[in-house]
């Protein structure tokens, strides 16, 4: 795999870790050693967990799966949501609901009470109502609110049996959710966490923004090869059954 290079991974500060005092030393087994009270990560490990996880995302993107990214990071709220949008997946760049795995039913039932407020206001912006009634909709207090909340996930009909979770520290109440229900777990694995419970990891900084940066541009490579050729082989197949 030629997409990213030992350059690249020194470059991104991927291999950076933790202090010593703040680093999980027992259960991380992906530290390498420690530089001036700083825990290096195996960049080894890394790269064989990179194509592992190219391979793994390209068949996401090549059997049509769904993926849900979580984040509460402001520096990588853009990447997240680009990543997202780009591949045609979910995420949640905000602070995690209590709930929203566990209490999904209720979660859905704010999604389409959503909705039928923007259907509403749709509906009240034609000229035929006054701009006292368009006004009126536009500033209710619960509609400001849900838009706030469900508005990154707003297409969401059920949760993805895949989640990706940037900081596992960040959002532990999502990560124990996941758990719960048992999920899919893809995580970058930090020298202050272990991978417990994490069936997919990435060893990696996870603070950083062009480390984070560098794993999602793979990721989001990965998954856009697998959906392209999908696409490739259903015309290659579709021009078959023609000439058939």
């Amino acid at each position: 795999m030629n997409l990213i290079t030992l350059n690249d991974l020194i470059q991104s500060k991927i291999y950076l870790g933790h202090s010593f005092q703040k680093s999980n030393l027992q259960k991380n087994k992906y530290i390498y050693k420690i530089i001036n009270n700083i825990c290096i990560i195996d960049l080894i490990k890394t790269a064989k967990s990179l194509i592992l996880s190219y391979v793994f995302f390209y068949n996401i993107g090549f059997n049509n799966q769904k993926i849900l990214f979580i984040n509460s990071q402001e520096q990588f709220t853009k990447s997240i949501e680009l990543t997202s949008l780009i591949t045609l997946n979910y995420y949640l760049n905000d602070k995690f609901i209590p709930g929203f795995f566990t209490n999904w039913k209720q979660i859905y039932t704010n999604i389409l009470l959503l909705k039928w407020f923007r259907y509403l206001i749709t509906l009240f912006n034609k000229p035929i109502f006054s701009w006292k009634t368009k006004k009126f909709f536009k500033n209710i207090t619960s509609f400001k609110k849900l838009s706030i909340k469900y508005n990154s996930f707003y297409n969401l009909t059920n949760i993805p049996t895949i989640i990706f979770i940037v900081n596992l520290t960040k959002d532990h109440l999502a990560f124990r959710e996941a758990i719960h229900l048992n999920k899919y777990i893809i995580s970058i694995i930090d020298t202050n966490n272990t991978d417990v419970y994490i069936n997919l990891p990435i060893p990696g900084n996870n603070d950083n923004y062009y480390s984070v940066n560098l794993i999602l541009q793979l990721l989001t490579t990965a998954l856009l090869h697998g959906t392209n050729l999908k696409t490739i082989n259903l015309e290659k197949l579709n021009k078959c059954k023609k000439i058939i």
